[in-house]
């Protein structure tokens, strides 16, 4: 069958999309949405075990990253999905941490209730 010009150029032609392509989309988009819909599941033994010289400190590494994790669970809801993906990429990058996520999301929460101006800051002093 011979090709006929139409008078679109490529760019011009509208685009289409097989379903097998618009279904693919969807479903790494609402992966991608659901990925910070529940709190992460890491296996932070590796990180303890870096961080601990003794039996009874990998023991007590462990019981903060359940308390931690138990903490984030019970709360995660609260924080924008936003704020928990930012903080879930930064304390997830080498050995992932229930407490480095708990300790972002709760610094980011008293951040926002600090004033946006007419901050004492004492001897840090914005220069100009």
């Amino acid at each position: 069958m011979p090709l006929r010009y139409t008078g679109l150029e490529p760019e011009d032609a509208p685009m289409r999309l097989s379903p097998l392509v618009l279904a693919f989309s969807a479903l790494v988009l609402a992966g991608a949405a659901s990925a910070s819909d529940q709190v992460p599941t890491f296996d932070v033994r590796p990180s303890c075990r870096g961080g601990s010289d003794t039996e009874a400190a990998l023991k007590s590494c462990l019981q903060s990253e359940e308390d931690a994790r138990k903490q984030l669970v019970a709360g995660w809801s609260k924080w924008p999905a936003k704020q928990r993906q930012a903080c879930v990429a930064e304390a997830g990058r080498e050995e992932p941490s229930y407490v480095e996520i708990l300790t972002c999301l709760q610094i980011d929460s008293e951040l926002k209730t600090l004033p946006k101006e007419n901050l004492d800051l004492g001897p840090l002093r914005k220069i100009d």
